[in-house]
């Protein structure tokens, strides 16, 4: 792509042009999109706070690439999706949630012990997906 080429395409333009590559599978599963903020990496792919997966680019340094760098590294994301290696949330929600009704159950039934061991496993799991979040860059909300 020659540089006025590159410059004539905008961060908008890239964001439906990203899109229209994605497969057809994956089109209603996928968000892209660019950021303002600065990454830690060019472009990231993981699991948002609502469950979708997220193809995320810092738009000003992404547009100064060729248009063939830019595809080669979205398809990488991609093929991290399609493969089930991209970042997403394990176990850690579906503890928190177990301890939280445990915790409802146990103040109906009033076992101390049992309200404890919830209490506890809605802790530490809240905690891992706080620290996971906030390593991710993704807002700290559950």
């Amino acid at each position: 792509m020659n540089p006025s080429a590159r410059s004539a395409a905008t961060p908008q333009f890239e964001l439906q042009r990203l899109r229209s590559l994605l497969p057809e599978s994956l089109q209603g599963q996928v968000l892209v999109e660019a950021t303002t903020h600065s990454l830690p990496e060019l472009i990231r792919c993981g699991e948002n706070p609502r469950g979708w997966m997220v193809i995320e680019f810092e738009g000003s340094h992404w547009m100064s690439l060729t248009q063939d760098q830019r595809d080669l590294l979205f398809w990488h994301q991609v093929a991290r999706i399609q493969a089930g290696t991209a970042p997403q949330e394990g176990w850690e929600r579906a503890a928190l949630f177990l301890g939280l009704g445990g915790m409802v159950g146990e103040i109906w039934v009033q076992d101390g012990l049992l309200f404890g061991l919830c209490l506890g496993l809605a802790i530490v799991s809240g905690g891992l997906l706080y620290r996971q979040r906030q390593r991710q860059g993704w807002p700290a909300m559950i």
